[in-house]
């Protein structure tokens, strides 16, 4: 069952239901075939919901709430530029001479 969460706070989400208290939470502005469209899973353990990230974060999390976790996605969705795009440039200092001071 696919379905894209029915709160507006949380439309940006697609949710596919992999068992019982186990979703696939993916991007729903992304293809389907982009490798960026599955964010991360989530599953219920022990009343707790383990968010187990394929975007974004490398650590896994816990939340209290499905609605945490949804929050959290989001965030991953909304806040996260592509990984195909070119690095941002750092501005570096220019080089020092001998006498320890920058050529000007």
């Amino acid at each position: 069952m696919i379905a894209k969460s029915d709160d507006r706070a949380h439309n940006c989400v697609e949710l596919t239901r992999l068992g019982d208290g186990a979703w696939r939470a993916c991007d729903a502005s992304m293809p389907e075939d982009h490798p960026e469209h599955v964010v991360a899973f989530i599953e219920r353990r022990n009343e707790r919901f383990e968010v187990v990230w394929l975007r974004g974060s490398t650590v896994n999390r816990e939340f209290e709430h499905l609605e945490g976790a949804l929050d959290a996605v989001c965030d991953v969705i909304g806040g996260a530029e592509s990984r195909s795009t070119r690095p941002i440039q750092i501005p570096h200092a220019p080089p020092v001479t001998r006498q320890g001071r920058s050529p000007r």
